[in-house]
């Protein structure tokens, strides 16, 4: 069900913005990963952590406007944005499995949202990245949700396997953990460095 607000999106503009920039200044000053091809996976990583929180504050504050001044073009930009955040949110998640995969670095897994978190991230982002062809096939208006529509506490989409929901405070968490490790990594590099 499309929400009308408020909407329970995690406020996460506190955290910090400038992480591209901080990990350049890292690089600069020689604080960063060795180079090889962890550093490139580490930069990867950063700078779309860093995009997929822009997107994610970006839907948020949309979303919100839309509640407070009724306004539906504002709610329909929200949306986009916040769709925009889980294709962000979802390339992130695979450069941290990346990260995981190395031999150059120390991330686990646990310092990733469960498997089960990165499986629904994937078929949330799936759903999306795919949603012409149903348009396309003539399925449009059949009651499955074919484009995202966020909820007051979640977001929604379908595909041929169903339909699928996250909600706001899962989906912010998933944001908070991967950018928390984003900090780390620019900050402490020496601490991921595998010996």
């Amino acid at each position: 069900m499309i929400g009308r607000g408020p909407f329970s999106l995690p406020d996460l503009s506190g955290l910090d913005g400038a992480l591209t920039a901080n990990y350049i200044v890292s690089v600069e000053i020689g604080r960063a990963f060795p180079p090889g091809d962890a550093q490139h996976l580490v930069t990867a990583f950063v700078r779309s952590t860093d995009g997929a929180l822009r997107r994610y504050e970006e839907a948020r504050v949309r979303l919100e406007r839309s509640a407070r001044e009724d306004r539906l073009v504002e709610y329909l930009r929200g949306a986009d944005d916040l769709e925009l955040a889980f294709m962000a949110l979802h390339r992130t998640m695979r450069l941290a499995e990346g990260l995981i995969q190395s031999r150059e670095t120390t991330v686990g897994k646990n310092q990733l949202p469960s498997d089960t978190d990165r499986d629904l991230l994937r078929v949330m982002r799936n759903a999306i990245d795919h949603i012409n062809q149903p348009i396309i096939d003539r399925r449009a208006g059949k009651g499955q949700p074919l484009q995202l529509e966020v909820g007051n506490d979640d977001s929604t989409i379908g595909d041929d396997a169903g339909t699928h929901t996250v909600s706001h405070a899962r989906f912010g968490e998933w944001v908070r953990t991967l950018h928390k490790l984003a900090v780390d990594l620019t900050n402490r590099p020496q601490d991921w460095v595998r010996s």
